[in-house]
Order: C-alpha cells, then structure tokens, then sequence
C-alpha cells in the first residue's frame, strides 16, 4: 500500500501546475448559487477535464438551478463504487470573482471567492482518480456527484429527503447498485441522523446497507447511542483520511459476504 501511496504522491507532484490552472479557472467562474448560468459553466469545465481524463459523464437538470453532474470510472470493476460528492455552487454574490480574482500571494497562499469551499475540493477529487488511473489502479469503481445547489439546501441535505429517496427505490434486486453506503451527519434538518440511522437499520431491505455517521457532534454519549440504533462506524469531523479507509472496509466487508 506504500508503495502506491508514494505513486500517487509522484504524480500529482507532477500535476501541480495544470491543478493550479484549473483551481484558478474554476475561482474565477462566478457560480453563486443563484447565477446558474455561471454554475452551469463550472459544471461544464470539470466535465471537461473528467471526459479527458476517462471518465463517462452525464448532467442531471435541475428545476431552478445548476445541474447536477455525475461522473463514472471504472463501472466496469463490478464491486461498489466509492462515492465522491461535492457542490460546484458557491454563496458569493455576482461580481465577486472579478472584484476579488484568483490569486496566489508571496507566501503562497491562495485567495478568491470559492478558494477553500469547495472548489479545490473538486480539483482534488478528479485528480486523484486521475492518479489512480494513471498507476494502473483499478480495486473498485469510483462516482463522482457533484451538485450545483448545495448551498441551497440541494438533495439529502437532511435526513427525511434521503429516507423519502431510499424507499422510493424499485424493488426489483437492484437496492446494491444504487446505493452502496450511507454516510449521514447527525444534526440536519427535519430528520436528524439518528433517527435515519434507526428507520435504515429497523428496515429488512436495508439494514445491510453499510451507514457511517460522521459528525462534529459525537461523544461518548452520543456513540453509545449511535451503536444502539446499529451504525456500522462512527468518526469525528474532520478524519477524512480515515472515512476513506473505512468506506472501504465496510464495502470490502459487504464484498466479502456474498
């Protein structure tokens, strides 16, 4: 695993320049949430990049805002893909970019609207598949959902969305690929995780579905309480790095199972 790890550092070493470039090009597009013209161009230049770097894509319209675009590598594996999600909106009113664009000081430092949230979090995700790719790494498939209202309260902001969008499913055998893991927050909206922990886990038809909570707000307490309503794992913001490596455990687990 080292050594693949030190693979990946080799080649975004080797990306950095074209990754600055793209950061600065997507800083620069004004895409507050409103401005869906100006989202739907963020929108097209990451698919852009994806499509050159062989990934499928596809664009969801959505009523009264950006679209939402998806993007698929690797489908072919037949194990479950791992899921990158991100927003491509920002809260930035219009003229931002232009009052304030992108730019990188004498210590290094980047400034614009968007610099930190999330825009050089959609540059990382498309270049670490692009890294994988590029060492020959092929282990599970890998979807990308990027959406263009999220700071508008976008879909499974909250708890009862998802439940509602989890039932609505067809029951004709394909729960497995449409939904892989739950990773949930606890404090949302209308439905806080918990309780969706409790309504995923009571459900015969899913409570095979490897779930996560993964929240500032966890304590001892609160992690008793969530191993009581049965969540595979709970993590404390910000383990990132860790949420990836038991995203996959679980998913392997799953695997393994069958």
């Amino acid at each position: 695993m080292e050594r693949i790890y030190e693979q990946i550092r080799q080649y975004i070493d080797g990306q950095r320049q074209p990754m600055l470039l793209l950061w600065e090009e997507l800083v620069n597009t004004e895409s507050g949430s409103r401005q869906i013209e100006g989202v739907n161009q963020v929108c097209g230049i990451l698919r852009r990049e994806m499509e050159a770097g062989g990934i499928q894509t596809r664009t969801i319209h959505m009523e009264n805002a950006g679209d939402m675009l998806v993007g698929e590598w690797n489908m072919a594996s037949g194990k479950a893909p791992l899921l990158l999600i991100g927003h491509m909106d920002t809260v930035f009113k219009e003229g931002a970019a232009k009052e304030r664009p992108f730019r990188v000081d004498e210590e290094g430092l980047a400034h614009g609207p968007g610099v930190l949230d999330m825009k050089p979090g959609l540059v990382m995700a498309l270049y670490i598949v692009k890294a994988l790719a590029a060492i020959g790494w092929r282990e599970r498939p890998i979807k990308f959902i990027f959406a263009g209202d999220e700071e508008n309260l976008h879909m499974f902001s909250n708890g009862l969305e998802l439940w509602e969008s989890l039932s609505a499913l067809p029951q004709d055998g394909t729960l497995e690929r449409d939904v892989a893991l739950i990773i949930t927050d606890i404090e949302m909206p209308q439905m806080d995780g918990h309780r969706l922990t409790k309504l995923v886990k009571d459900h015969p038809r899913f409570q095979e579905i490897p779930l996560i909570i993964f929240s500032s707000l966890i304590s001892e307490e609160m992690r008793i309480k969530g191993r009581q309503l049965g969540a595979d794992e709970q993590l404390t913001k910000p383990e990132i790095g860790h949420l990836v490596d038991v995203m996959d455990h679980l998913l392997e687990r799953v695997s393994q199972a069958k």
